[in-house]
């Protein structure tokens, strides 16, 4: 078996329904020489922990899409999720940044952990935080590189949809004022009655200008 046979060559390892799924033999290379070829279970199983956790996102973006799911390989680098149907625009980028986002969002709770319990209390434990953190975030790196074989040629397609789409928004329109209404039971004054520049008769006292207006009516 020539490179190119080893590259695309995968096992079948179960299914869930109808759906195959087929682990590449770079699953059992890549964590080894990240470990330097050591004995580290605990880094181990947090490797296989990021890869179902990249392949957990995709799946929940092609279900909420309304697409079928047809097969799941796994790679060294993190895996694909094949899809029925066909996805455009959008969708077809949420669903590849479906992988790195549930990775980011596992790698937030393991930093809350560690807040929390900042002292680990085995060997097992640090290595299955080393991979969750630094070796989590190396394959979210490698992913997002925008080359065809990974996730990023068709993630950051969304970033311009995005800015287009709240640049069509625009600002919101201002929501009227309330109407303000003259109030009932006080009279209105006519100003047009009154010179300018002239004070009012009875300095502006109502009582004084009502007995003013009685007494020229007699």
């Amino acid at each position: 078996m020539g490179l190119r046979g080893w590259l695309t060559q995968y096992l079948l390892v179960g299914r869930s329904g109808d759906v195959p799924i087929r682990v590449h033999p770079s699953v059992l290379l890549v964590p080894l020489l990240l470990s330097r070829l050591s004995f580290a279970p605990g880094a181990w199983l947090g490797y296989v922990t990021v890869l179902a956790t990249h392949l957990l996102g995709h799946a929940l973006l092609i279900r909420r899409v309304g697409l079928p799911i047809v097969s799941v390989d796994v790679h060294g680098a993190g895996g694909t999720v094949r899809y029925g149907g066909r996805a455009e625009g959008a969708a077809r980028a949420a669903i590849a940044w479906g992988g790195v986002g549930l990775q980011a969002v596992a790698m937030l709770l393991v930093v809350g952990v560690d807040r929390l319990w900042p002292q680990v209390p085995s060997a097992f434990g640090a290595d299955w935080r080393l991979a969750m953190l630094a070796w989590n975030g190396a394959i979210m790196v490698v992913n997002l590189l925008p080359l065809p074989a990974f996730d990023g040629a068709e993630a950051w397609r969304l970033v311009p949809r995005l800015f287009r789409r709240a640049r069509q928004a625009g600002p919101r329109p201002a929501l009227p004022g309330p109407r303000l209404e003259p109030q009932r039971g006080i009279p209105l004054v006519d100003a047009s009655d009154e010179v300018a520049g002239d004070e009012p008769v009875g300095g502006g006292d109502p009582i004084v200008r009502a007995l003013i207006e009685r007494a020229r009516r007699q």
